[in-house]
């Protein structure tokens, strides 16, 4: 059975809707049976009763991620809105449409409503205490993020500064603030925040929601097993702690810096630190998972990781790698179809967010390869070594995985070896963001092995599993604990080069602005309103509970 229509597929077949009932399939854990043809019964009484299916809830939420593109066109040139403003048209057309030969267990089954709201509210409760709404103490990375919802939620983008004679724009991947600053310009800056907190509980969850879906049994427990996935990061810093080299594990600390070069983060760190990152590589590792097991097609893939370049472009990064292992099972044949095409050209028409991001990306630090730096190889395969454990464990159980996902989970392990080889972006972005699918297909992987081995039979390798699972659970602990110890701080209303000041002294955040003349005119216009900025004028953060961060004094 293919992922795709036929290769006479035209743009009227994307509207085709979803697969007509008396598809025949077979697989395990399928809706159909191969002889009779006939629907599993829960999928035939929540059909004769409208329930929602599982396929409405993927199309709503990918939805919310094109919805920041709908908002981003407002503020472009008529060229560039027409071009976004037309893939966003096309790629909610393809969201909504299914290919017409791809049915699924899940996909096509009843919303689990009592997992969907546990997979809310174990989102909901990690989110805000990670800082949401600043009802607990938030991380250092939302001073600056802070600022940057406050601006939009003050001014509609595009946005302009003027700092010491000269201008900057506003360049970020925007996609997560652009929703919830909307609702700030009618409702207040703690409106926004509000909305921010409820628009990433929706999408994290979602995530969480399709992952414990597709364990194959202990459902609830996927969703602990899932968010409290990690590397051991406390062996090294326990290590780094006897030698002297780093502090103590008390007051609460992030752990997972343990290496000068890359880091993987944990599902909990995400949350706690980069939702805007989090957010889209979840959903694409989910979409990933789904096209595997031939219940999403390539099309819609293509058009969603268009779509999400606005939130996070190298948290989708590795998206083309996963769509080619998918086409390859099937030799490619899902190139013959003229639908991933059509999804393809309305992928292209994202062309000017690539541009938008594309602006300044050079004054952006990067140290290229890492190969010939002193000592890296023995750091490289001690951090493989801690931060994917996992993928060891299902080796040793490789018959549990199931068989249309190994590939996928191959290419997955190969991702997380080689990611680390290159710099890109302060403190090593692309290790951090381009790592976040490939671990959380591992993750899927991982937990379905623990839900699906008879540990009895197994109990060295039950045991070895059991010491990952407790070791790697320290390090979003160690985040929660963070959140609960420090008290909270107020809602700042500083600009962003007011707040960038105060953190660094510089008032330049190159990854967030760039030179307001190197924006094409095409893509904004050039007499676009600046705001005045006078870098030092107020304290952002007065109640702020470590002003070490937000004061650091000149630097030497």
């Amino acid at each position: 059975m293919r992922e795709n229509g036929p290769a006479s597929a035209s743009l009227s077949e994307v509207g085709a809707g979803f697969a007509p009932d008396d598809l025949r399939r077979s697989s395990e854990g399928n809706a159909f049976n191969l002889e009779s043809g006939n629907l599993s019964p829960s999928i035939r009484a929540a059909k004769s009763s409208g329930a929602l299916a599982n396929a409405h809830l993927i199309a709503a939420v990918s939805s919310l991620y094109i919805a920041a593109d709908v908002i981003f066109v407002a503020g472009l040139q008529p060229l560039a809105a027409a071009l976004t403003g037309a893939g966003c048209f096309f790629s909610l057309l393809f969201v909504w449409r299914g290919a017409p030969d791809l049915r699924g267990a899940f996909i096509d089954g009843p919303i689990d409503w009592r997992l969907l709201a546990a997979s809310l509210a174990a989102v909901c409760a990690l989110a805000v205490l990670a800082g949401g709404g600043h009802f607990f103490y938030a991380n250092p990375d939302w001073l600056i993020r802070d600022a940057v919802l406050g601006d939009l939620s003050r001014h509609p983008f595009p946005l302009a500064y003027r700092h010491e004679g000269g201008d900057l724009i506003l360049r970020a991947p925007l996609g997560m603030y652009l929703l919830p600053a909307t609702v700030g310009r009618l409702t207040g800056l703690f409106g926004a925040h509000f909305a921010l907190l409820v628009q990433n509980v929706i999408l994290l969850g979602a995530s969480v929601y399709v992952i414990a879906s597709l364990a194959p049994r202990w459902r609830a427990f996927a969703i602990f097993l899932f968010l409290f996935f990690s590397g051991v990061e406390i062996i090294p810093q326990i290590k780094m702690i006897m030698a002297g080299s780093a502090k103590g594990l008390w007051p609460p600390c992030d752990i997972e810096w343990w290496t000068l070069y890359f880091q993987y983060s944990s599902n909990v760190t995400e949350i706690f630190w980069a939702p805007n990152h989090a957010a889209p590589g979840w959903w694409l590792a989910s979409l990933v998972l789904l096209a595997a097991r031939r219940e999403y097609d390539l099309a819609r893939l293509g058009v969603m990781t268009a779509a999400m370049l606005l939130w996070s472009p190298l948290a989708v990064v590795t998206a083309p790698v996963f769509l080619l292992s998918i086409a390859a099972r099937d030799h490619f044949r899902d190139f013959r179809s003229m639908r991933l095409w059509l999804a393809m050209a309305a992928a292209a028409l994202f062309l000017p967010v690539v541009v938008f991001l594309m602006i300044g990306a050079d004054r952006v630090p990067t140290s290229g390869f890492l190969l010939g730096k002193p000592g890296f190889i023995a750091v490289y395969l001690s951090f493989l070594t801690i931060q994917i454990p996992h993928a060891y464990i299902i080796y040793k159980a490789w018959p549990a995985v199931d068989e249309k996902l190994r590939n996928l989970v191959v290419v997955a392990v190969g991702l997380l070896c080689v990611i680390p080889l290159y710099s890109f972006g302060p403190g090593n972005d692309l290790a951090m963001r381009g790592s976040i699918p490939p671990l959380v297909i591992l993750a899927y992987a991982f937990v379905s092995v623990v839900a699906s081995v008879d540990w009895r039979t197994r109990p060295g390798l039950g045991a070895a599993t059991a010491l990952i699972v407790a070791g790697g659970a320290m390090t979003p602990l160690f985040a929660i604990a963070g959140g609960l110890y420090y008290r909270p701080y107020a809602i700042s209303v500083c600009d962003l080069l007011t707040a960038s000041h105060q953190i660094d002294g510089e008032g330049l955040p190159d990854n967030y602005v760039a030179p307001r003349a190197r924006a094409p005119d095409w893509i904004v216009h050039p007499g676009m309103p600046v705001e005045p900025v006078t870098a030092g004028g107020r304290d952002c953060w007065p109640d702020h509970p470590l002003p070490e961060w937000t004061h650091p004094g000149p630097k030497l």
